[in-house]
């Protein structure tokens, strides 16, 4: 007995497929239903395909088990009738249709994140507001001594963490200005671009001392002398622009400055009879203008 397995997307595309194999018509074959097939969630899609095993017969037709399985089974006493076998109507090589199964409810998992939202991450305890440096007090000279060697320790300690070599000196001590030094190691990545590091480390430095003391402490850093050179072309810079002012009687726009450069200016204008110089917008977009005066 010769016997085939096929698959489709339902029962009759599955038993065409197989006789199309064997060269045979359904009538000489034995059709078993092994899977109808299932439809994906809500009817929508293919979830498993239909399986029919197709059997040659050798004998006889008999009445396949397909249609066993499908028609009603007759009273024991109504006699088999046999005639020329007609061909199935198409409507019953279709798969059992299955009753429709009520729509699954929607599913509350969106609800429940919903409800689940993440709560809010306590907010910080608000520092203790920044006080101006122009309202710190003015610390006793011995304090601001001792504010200076902790910044150079604080300084050699930044410069030990970043492997640029270059040793750590206190320059000058006014009564509230602190002037530390770097000399050796790698003075150019030292400074930075535009002497972004050399800023950088002096905030740090300048701020730490500012907490710790709670005093009027202005710290400048200088590496090899470059705040020397480049305060002194900023103050040639100044007296240019300023000319220009007084002649064109037109304002100058200064941007791109930190707050260093920007204090240097105005010290360089400050006694200028014919300018006057103003910072106005916020960092890091404040810019610097001069102004001619009225």
């Amino acid at each position: 007995m010769t016997n085939i397995e096929e698959t489709g997307k339902n029962v009759q595309e599955a038993t065409e497929k197989a006789l199309k194999q064997l060269g045979v018509t359904e009538d000489e074959v034995d059709v078993e239903i092994l899977e109808e097939g299932t439809k994906g969630f809500l009817g929508i899609g293919q979830k498993t395909p239909a399986k029919v095993r197709v059997t040659l017969r050798n004998a006889a037709p008999s009445e396949s088990r397909r249609s066993r399985s499908r028609r009603p089974s007759r009273p024991q006493n109504q006699p088999q009738q046999r005639s020329e076998p007609k061909p199935e109507p198409k409507q019953e090589q279709k798969p059992r249709e299955r009753p429709a199964r009520p729509a699954p409810k929607p599913r509350e998992e969106p609800k429940r994140m919903q409800e689940q939202k993440p709560k809010p991450e306590p907010k910080p305890e608000s520092r203790e507001p920044r006080v101006p440096l122009s309202e710190l007090p003015i610390l006793p000279p011995e304090t601001v001594k001792e504010a200076a060697e902790f910044g150079k320790d604080l300084l050699q300690r930044m410069l030990d963490a970043l492997g640029n070599g270059g040793d750590a000196s206190v320059k000058t001590v006014g009564e509230t200005n602190i002037s530390l030094e770097i000399r050796g190691g790698d003075a150019p990545r030292l400074i930075g671009r535009h002497g972004q590091t050399i800023n950088a480390m002096q905030y740090l430095v300048g701020i730490s001392l500012n907490r710790k003391y709670r005093g009027k402490l202005r710290t400048v850093l200088d590496v090899e002398d470059y705040r020397t050179h480049h305060e002194e072309k900023l103050r040639e810079q100044a007296l240019a622009l300023a000319k220009q002012v007084k002649e064109s009687g037109q304002e100058a726009v200064l941007e791109s400055l930190d707050a260093n450069d920007r204090r240097v200016i105005h010290s360089a204008l400050a006694e200028s009879p014919d300018v006057k110089t103003y910072s106005e917008g916020e960092e890091p977009e404040r810019v610097l203008v001069i102004s001619p005066k009225d």
